[in-house]
């Protein structure tokens, strides 16, 4: 990007590492190229915990909002896609990715991720103070800067909010679960 949200970024990332408990992994700036479609991304935050679920959420700084007929504005310009759309596409594009990357794992035996993924915005520099949401969001899903310091709050009600999209999904081991994290999420690259 171009700068402007970093200091929205930097704000919500202390607010994670402060508040959530420690068996919860955070992620920040990941970047990712999708295999199938060769489509580069970016999370702004991957928030990762073995029973509650994969979150990404997508961070924006001062200056963004929506106008009422659901259109978002960094300032005067309108942007490309919305914050949710955003979300929305890094969170199925790490999905297939991930899960195209499990099946090279050799003893995890997984063809679809045993996490339930969603997204989440965050707005961490500004107060959103909607009189009604918009059809796109569930307030479950949005955080502003009153959340900082109710993140873990914030986190798991946005888990528990898709983990109702698959109540059935059944989370890994304890073993599985860290092979998952260092053999398919973030693995150690050998050039020799």
């Amino acid at each position: 990007g171009d700068g402007r949200g970093k200091e929205a970024e930097r704000v919500l990332f202390h607010a994670l590492r402060r508040r959530l408990p420690d068996d919860y992994f955070v992620y920040c700036n990941l970047r990712y190229l999708e295999g199938v479609r060769a489509r580069e991304g970016e999370a702004d935050f991957l928030v990762l915990h073995r029973t509650e679920g994969m979150l990404v959420i997508e961070c924006k700084g001062k200056g963004v909002h929506c106008k009422p007929d659901g259109r978002w504005f960094r300032g005067p310009d309108p942007l490309s896609r919305t914050p949710e759309e955003q979300a929305q596409a890094q969170a199925k594009e790490l999905r297939q990715e991930l899960e195209h990357r499990m099946t090279k794992v050799s003893g995890l035996g997984w063809t679809r991720l045993p996490f339930v993924v969603g997204h989440a915005l965050a707005f961490p520099r500004c107060h959103a103070i909607p009189s009604v949401w918009p059809l796109s969001l569930q307030p479950e899903l949005l955080y502003d800067s009153r959340d900082l310091a109710h993140m873990a709050e914030r986190v798991q009600a946005s888990m528990a909010f898709w983990r109702r999209v698959a109540p059935g999904v059944k989370p890994p081991s304890e073993v599985e679960f860290n092979r998952f994290r260092r053999q398919v999420l973030h693995p150690q690259l050998a050039i020799v």
